[in-house]
């Protein structure tokens, strides 16, 4: 259920004095997200009920029938935190919201999503005109804008789970001006038609933008996403110098190598995502590709029985 309501040229409505949020993101220097071209970014997870959450901002998204671009906001899931099964599914009422410095107030509107295996994120929900927004002294001071979802109510359908008393969680996203440097990595999967159990193949660990990195494959898929290629990148766990529930903020694009042709790579973006010290973390693809396209020799991802993938990332920030 989206905002139909939202207007194209007004603020969103206040919430009100009721509306204490589950979450708070503070993003600072946000017009580098706009500047950049940034689709969209992920916040680091935070925990609601029992669940893990994340918020997603996209700073310039298209209303179906308006020319304007609007800041949007969705609330998603870990699949993989939550243990979700096939059947397994989360009905969630929220609010989205953005922080009016002027009055003190948020404004947003209510939404409502359900959440499975298959569709772990609600649709994006346009909450003001970026023309609105940048304009405007009350919805973004010091080119730092905070945005907010309160979780109203969660039904559950299989298996059970016990409500947790809800706090909110602050965070803070701190977007770099300059000294973006794209780096790449790629690791060698040997054997890969060979390779029939759906258990996690990790890479060496690597060093990129300055912090430690893995990739986790599953080259069969996973229980949810099988007959495809599961590829995830995780921090490592010796990199957790970082205070709790802090890390960088990165570009991040994965990729199954043309060995042969060099030419049609197999490439998916994330935009920008938020990795917490929490090295259990991960963030990447449970269908990346099929692997019927992997497996045709004639495209050119094998190379005398090796497949090739490639993480590159770019270090925009840090979120605490």
């Amino acid at each position: 259920m989206g905002n139909s309501c939202v207007s194209d040229s007004g603020s969103p409505p206040l919430l009100g004095q009721a509306h204490d949020p589950t979450f708070v993101w503070k993003i600072h220097n946000f017009n580098q997200l706009r500047r950049r071209g940034v689709m969209s970014v992920c916040s680091a997870p935070f925990y609601c009920t029992g669940f893990t959450w994340f918020l997603g901002v996209a700073p310039r998204i298209k209303k179906a029938g308006s020319f304007r671009s609007y800041v949007s906001l969705s609330l998603g899931t870990r699949r993989d935190s939550v243990n979700m099964e096939p059947g397994y599914k989360l009905v969630a009422v929220f609010e989205l919201s953005i922080y009016n410095h002027s009055n003190g107030m948020y404004h947003g509107y209510r939404a409502s999503s359900s959440f499975d295996v298959m569709h772990p994120n609600s649709e994006f929900e346009c909450l003001i005109p970026l023309s609105k927004l940048l304009k405007s002294s009350d919805f973004m001071d010091a080119d730092c804008c905070v945005f907010g979802v309160k979780i109203l109510q969660i039904d559950v359908f299989s298996p059970e789970r016990k409500a947790i008393t809800k706090d909110t969680t602050v965070q803070n996203l701190f977007i770099q001006k300059n000294r973006f440097i794209k780096q790449t990595y790629t690791t060698i999967i040997k054997d890969f038609p060979q390779l029939n159990s759906k258990d996690r193949i990790c890479s060496p660990t690597f060093e990129l933008g300055g912090h430690k990195w893995y990739l986790g494959i599953y080259p069969r898929g996973e229980q949810c996403s099988t007959g495809w290629l599961s590829v995830y990148l995780y921090r490592d766990a010796v990199d957790d110098d970082h205070p709790c529930k802090s890390g960088p903020a990165v570009e991040l694009a994965l990729s199954v190598v043309d060995q042969k042709f060099g030419v049609d790579h197999i490439r998916r973006s994330l935009g920008l995502v938020v990795f917490p010290s929490d090295h259990l973390h991960r963030w990447g693809f449970s269908k990346f590709c099929l692997l019927s396209i992997i497996m045709d020799r004639s495209r050119g991802y094998l190379m005398e029985s090796s497949c090739a993938i490639e993480v590159g990332i770019t270090v925009v920030g840090l979120s605490n």
